[in-house]
């Protein structure tokens, strides 16, 4: 219930901590949006969020992952993408099946101009944190709703949902995807969803050792 109505409440850092101390916690697995951590060209602009969970896992040596996403049905604005770059991407839009937030949604088209603005994200954030000692993984992101693969939805409100929507280049986009993780990466495993076991590319890529699966898949 609380995902359709208000999953958007800010976390009190105490009940972060709390958490991140339970005995079973051994990895902070962290997601945001794309225009959660860059506000402009050429550099990153981490949330608090962000740093608290930095200061957490080094003060108890805990290991940490992440995902940022491109797109997100959970994101209280009509997009994910930075406001720097409204004017530049072209969107595909779906109808938001939630209570709060716009009626229309849209995550961007896979152009050869979101490539190049989304492989700069990438290697700004592995410039960041490929080193860090505690970095478990980083998942391959930007392709479909929260990064993970799934293109569904509506359209229009009251019309039939599409399930298996691919994009028209797919196939290029995904093997763009994961070189330039696994480029920018070079000193951190990376993570994908089966979703990318659709395409070609996502299957070649398993026979690198550094590319897992997400169990949770």
């Amino acid at each position: 219930q609380t995902e359709r109505s208000d999953p958007n409440r800010p976390l009190p850092r105490h009940v972060f901590e709390r958490m991140l101390d339970l005995p079973y916690v051994d990895n902070l697995y962290f997601r945001a949006d794309w225009n959660q951590v860059q506000s402009r060209a050429g550099s990153l602009s981490l949330p608090p969020a962000w740093e608290w969970m930095m200061e957490a896992v080094e003060a108890r040596g805990k290991r940490w992952s992440f995902r940022i996403m491109n797109a997100s049905r959970h994101s209280s604005g009509p997009t994910s993408i930075p406001n720097f770059l409204a004017e530049r991407l072209e969107l595909d839009s779906y109808a938001n099946q939630f209570a709060f937030g716009p009626a229309q949604r849209g995550y961007p088209r896979y152009t050869g101009e979101y490539l190049k603005w989304w492989s700069e994200l990438v290697h700004l954030l592995a410039e960041r944190y490929d080193d860090h000692p505690l970095l478990d993984f980083v998942d391959i992101s930007g392709y479909g709703i929260w990064g993970e693969g799934h293109h569904y939805g509506q359209h229009q409100p009251g019309t039939d949902p599409f399930w298996n929507r691919h994009a028209d280049n797919a196939e290029e986009v995904v093997a763009h995807l994961i070189d330039d993780h696994l480029s920018a990466f070079a000193e951190t495993p990376v993570a994908m969803t089966l979703h990318y076991l659709d395409y070609a590319a996502g299957v070649s890529a398993l026979q690198n050792p550094a590319v897992w699966l997400r169990r949770d898949s």
